[in-house]
Formats: structure tokens, C-alpha cells, sequence
């Protein structure tokens, strides 16, 4: 090939790949220009419904590949209903523009809770050696939602010493649509080793605790206050079909598993399959503790007559038929106590 013709296709190369750095990067500055407006947005959205997030410095970058948002600072603010403020040190979030959709989140701790405005009272302190998200939505309008974090520690002001874990994660995911045009969200989550004062009967030492559920109504809830979104859920048919809530610890342990809802009397409804293992030590601390009269201790062999056997990992359980209606609590056909409504 002559040395002009050469140079000719050097040149035409060369001018191709100008011209292909100069459209990605047109097609970078917009999307982060539209990314940017759809923050403003949001934050928008959620000023109007009492919530305040911001950032002390916000910032766009990861060009080529990436779009990337860095905010020193974070801040939450609850302006209705329970009040409460909400801080970092630093909130990343990251998103691969052929993958815009999935959103990688890094929080540097701590997070701190306390009453809003300056000088209000702290709350609690969470801090970690490190806190990952990941947010993905689909075009089906499927969302999902997994988060970790690792050596946990959770400070209340109100208790003498902390909660802690090595490990803990959960995982959301928005299904597809039900009958009732709502989208039930399913949950799983997981901590490993939670050691603190947990104050549950008959539990000592460190306990892992594994749960799976779905709830439906989620999407139809409102209102500022906890009440307020009970009622909602409530009014909306919400119902939450547990697969499985264990505990357990080195002693006594536990696995449930039914279905729960409110009433519009913010009572509780429901079924349940309970799994007890230990519960001369359950019964016993409750006694202690006065929670309990001493002659429940008789109701033991009862207990035992109405149930099946089982087994929680590997330790024979006693299987208890739960009935929850208007808040009073059966074991199979003997009352047990009663739930005041949660609103």
C-alpha cells in the first residue's frame, strides 16, 4: 500500500476516534446532566412529603465508564410525625452507563440518630467497618434492594451497653404485581451472632437470627406516623406471610412461621406455627422476671400434650398451633394472654 493512502487511513482512523470520544462524551455529560435533575427531583418529592435529605457537597464524576455520585455528609431529617435526624461521614453511589439501572451504594460510618435541630438529643449510634447496597429496578417494574454491613455496632442512649454482630444483611425484592394491583415486597434478612441486651425470654449469650417473608399492602401505606401507617397497611388488606423467623442461641431457640395481618381496630389476626426448643427455660425467665405467674410452670405437660414434635437445626422442638383473633392469643383451644392493638 503506497505511504499515502497510508496516511489517508491513519488519518480517517484517527478523525473516527475523535469523533467517537467527542459523541460518548456528549452522551456522558448529558446523562449526568439528566441524572442530576432526577436527584433534584427526588429530593424534591421528598420535601414534600416531610422528609429531608441533603448533602453538605454533592458531587458528579466517573467519566468515561461510570456515573458517580459522591455526598460528604449526608443528612436525613423526619419532619412529621416521630422526629428525627439522621447523619454520615459519606454516602457513594455508583452506576455503569450500559447499566444504569443498577446502583452500588458505600456508606462510610458512622451513622448517627439523634432529635433534629442543633443540640438535640442523640438517639443512637451505628457504626461499622464497612456498609454496602445495591439497588436494581427493572423495566417489568420489579425492584430489588441488597445491603450488608460488617462489624456492626449499635449504641442506644438508652441502654447500658451495645448491640453488636460481625455480619448482617437484607434483601428486598419487589415482586410482580397481585390480584389487588399491589406489588407484595419479599424479605430476607439475616444477622449473625447479635449479642447485646436483647432481654428475650429465656435467650442467653449470642443468637443468629434468619427471616423470610413476604408483605403485601407496602406500596398503599401513608400517613406521617407509625399509627398513622399502620392504619393504612391495615385499611389496605396488608398481610405478612411469614416463611420463617428463627432464633437461636446456645440454649433456647425458636422458629415461626404464618401468616399475620391487622384488623381495622389495630388488632392482630393470624395463624401460626410456633417451634420452641427450651421453653422450661422460656417459661422460667418470664417467671423470673415477673412477667409471668409462677403457676404457668404447670402448664408445661399441657403444652406438651397439645403439640407435635420436631426439631429446630437439629434439636427436638415442641410444635405449637398459635391462633391470634382480635388480639387474644390461643395455643391450639387454651387462651394464653392477649396483644394490645399496635394502634
Amino acid at each position: 500500500m503506497p505511504s499515502s493512502r497510508r496516511f489517508k487511513l491513519l488519518a480517517a482512523l484517527i478523525v473516527l476516534l475523535v469523533l467517537a470520544l467527542a459523541g460518548w462524551s456528549a452522551l456522558w455529560f448529558t446523562a449526568r446532566d439528566r441524572v442530576e435533575a432526577e436527584i433534584d427531583r427526588a429530593l424534591a418529592r421528598e420535601a414534600r412529603a416531610g422528609r429531608q435529605i441533603a448533602c453538605a457537597e454533592r458531587t458528579l464524576a466517573g467519566f468515561p465508564f461510570r456515573i458517580e455520585m459522591t455526598c460528604a455528609r449526608p443528612l436525613f431529617a423526619q419532619s412529621r410525625g416521630q422526629l428525627l435526624e439522621v447523619t454520615a461521614a459519606r454516602l457513594t453511589a455508583h452506576a455503569v452507563v450500559w447499566q444504569p439501572r443498577r446502583v452500588r451504594i458505600d456508606i462510610t460510618g458512622p451513622l448517627r440518630v439523634a432529635e433534629p435541630g442543633p443540640g438535640g438529643r442523640e438517639i443512637a449510634e451505628v457504626a461499622f467497618s464497612a456498609a454496602t447496597a445495591e439497588a436494581l429496578y427493572d423495566w417489568s417494574g420489579r425492584h430489588g434492594l441488597t445491603a450488608s454491613a460488617q462489624n456492626i455496632a449499635i449504641r442506644l442512649a438508652s441502654a447500658a451497653e451495645p448491640y453488636r454482630s460481625p455480619h448482617a444483611e437484607l434483601v428486598m425484592r419487589r415482586k410482580a404485581q397481585d390480584g389487588d394491583g399491589g406489588h407484595p415486597v419479599e424479605i430476607t434478612t439475616a444477622v449473625s451472632r447479635l449479642e447485646g441486651p436483647l432481654q428475650l425470654p429465656g435467650i442467653h449469650g449470642a443468637i443468629d437470627l434468619d427471616a423470610e417473608l413476604t408483605v403485601s399492602g407496602l406500596d398503599r401505606v401513608h400517613g406521617a406516623t407509625q399509627a398513622e401507617r399502620l392504619r393504612s397497611w391495615a385499611g389496605a388488606g396488608g398481610r405478612a406471610e411469614i416463611a420463617r423467623l428463627r432464633v437461636l442461641s446456645p440454649g433456647a431457640a425458636s422458629e415461626t412461621s404464618g401468616t399475620l395481618a391487622l384488623d381495622t381496630r389495630g388488632r392482630v389476626n393470624g395463624a401460626l406455627k410456633v417451634l420452641v426448643h427450651g421453653i422450661d427455660q422460656m417459661l422460667g425467665d418470664l417467671i423470673e422476671r415477673r412477667l409471668m405467674p409462677r403457676e404457668m410452670m404447670t402448664m408445661v405437660p399441657t403444652l406438651a400434650a397439645l403439640s407435635q414434635k420436631g426439631d429446630i437445626d437439629g434439636r427436638p422442638a415442641m410444635v405449637l398451633p398459635v391462633n391470634l383473633r382480635e388480639g387474644l392469643i390461643r395455643i391450639g383451644p387454651m387462651p394464653v394472654g392477649a396483644l394490645p392493638p399496635v394502634f
